[in-house]
């Protein structure tokens, strides 16, 4: 990962790393003995089929994806142009491999901001594009959209460690109250839980092929899971 080795003063594993590592515990896992410098390959006492999932956003991780691990979550913000271009380059990685990508592992994951405060839900959900443009400028890139708040580079001498992880959401929120609410919603899912309901619906139904999904609550407690189980989730059984 990225972030979280960041914030210890370590680097992020290199693409290299992550695809043999996907390799070795894919192996592991079925009882194949893998060479780790002993007298003799390695092996599980008990091995048992356990799907080895890949997130990833960028374009390398998500191919990598595709052709080693058993499957995918993309993050790569609400915007459909941006989830089907996720999907196919997790395609074409598999493709590349000789796999079929019908037969994989797929999850969206989608930073949430779910509150009935309309004020909040622009505030944090303009911070949550602002993480992206942070750790993916591609995603931006990708749309057409222009950074429009002071250089991120300065805007993160004052907010700690992230935008995605902010200590103070509301400093953060300051800081890049020019983007645009539109910019902000194609991010991520924003709003009451009926309308993160309607976003999520609409993605669902456009894309067949993502089974499973994510949401990652930018105010996490019962809250939030309270107003999932009663008001989102019921929407798709």
């Amino acid at each position: 990962g990225d972030t979280a080795v960041w914030q210890v003063g370590l680097r992020p594993a290199r693409l290299a790393e992550q695809e043999a590592a996907v390799k070795m515990i894919r192996a592991l896992l079925a009882g194949e003995g893998v060479p780790l410098g002993w007298t003799a390959p390695s092996r599980l006492q008990t091995p048992r089929p356990v799907p080895v999932v890949v997130a990833g956003s960028g374009p390398k991780t998500l191919r990598m994806a595709g052709r080693s691990a058993d499957g995918v979550v993309i993050r790569i913000g609400a915007d459909p142009a941006l989830v089907q271009w996720g999907y196919d380059e997790f395609c074409a990685g598999a493709r590349e491999a000789g796999r079929d990508p019908a037969a994989l592992w797929v999850a969206g994951h989608f930073h949430t901001v779910l509150t009935d405060d309309v004020d909040l839900a622009v505030a944090r959900g303009r911070v949550m594009a602002a993480g992206y443009y942070e750790v993916n400028r591609g995603t931006w890139e990708r749309l057409g959209l222009r950074w429009p708040c002071a250089p991120i580079e300065r805007i993160l001498e004052e907010v700690r460690p992230d935008f995605h992880h902010a200590y103070d959401m509301a400093l953060a929120a300051r800081h890049v109250e020019a983007i645009p609410v539109e910019v902000a919603r194609r991010f991520c899912l924003m709003g009451s839980a009926a309308d993160v309901r309607l976003q999520l619906e609409g993605l669902v139904e456009r894309f067949p092929w993502m089974r499973h999904v994510i949401l990652q609550p930018n105010m996490p407690g019962p809250s939030f899971i309270e107003a999932c189980g009663a008001k989102v989730l019921p929407a798709f059984r």
